[in-house]
């Protein structure tokens, strides 16, 4: 079983690498322009709707 210290850490390393990856700014190899992931994850979403209609 696992304690309630091993436990709130596992969370809290979680939760960091989340926000970790909502913040970071990968740049774009093309534009030079940094983008956030959710902006890429819209692109995305928006080209696969493209294709499916």
């Amino acid at each position: 079983m696992i304690t309630p210290k091993i436990y709130s850490t596992f969370i809290l390393a979680i939760m960091s690498t989340i926000a970790f990856a909502q913040t970071e700014q990968p740049q774009d190899s093309v534009t030079g322009y940094r983008r956030t992931v959710p902006e890429i994850r819209q692109e995305l979403l928006e080209r696969i709707r493209a294709i499916f209609t």
